[in-house]
């Protein structure tokens, strides 16, 4: 399920929060446009939520910036900050970006995501 919203910082954080819970199983992809982040909402958007390094190289992850944006025909962001995040539940894994300070990309890696971006499934 591809979810495309604009949507409070609070908002934002919920469904990530919700994600990592357990819950918003169906999204495969978010697009989400918020208020323009500062480096201070940056650290409150994920208090509570434990990030990693993300382990998507830069070409899957402009792979994946320009198929989402040629989707919903954007501008390609200009400055980048990307995390991954776990489920609790399972270990699944998705990426967040941030672009541009007001756009969001939320990609979770299931096969067939991963296979847009060029991984190989095993």
């Amino acid at each position: 399920m591809y979810i495309r919203i604009e949507i409070q910082l609070e908002q934002m954080k919920t469904i990530l929060e919700s994600w990592v819970a357990g819950r918003n199983r169906e999204m495969e992809i978010g697009f989400f446009r918020i208020d323009k982040l500062t480096d201070q909402d940056h650290k409150a958007l994920f208090s509570g939520i434990k990030t990693q390094d993300t382990q998507l190289t830069g070409v899957e992850i402009t792979s994946f910036l320009v198929s989402t944006i040629d989707l919903h025909k954007m501008r390609f962001p200009s400055s980048t900050i990307t995390v991954d995040i776990v489920r609790k539940s399972d270990g699944m894994r998705a990426t967040v970006i941030e672009g541009d300070k007001r756009n969001m990309f939320v990609m979770v890696w299931s096969e067939s995501n991963l296979r847009m971006i060029g991984q190989e499934i095993d």
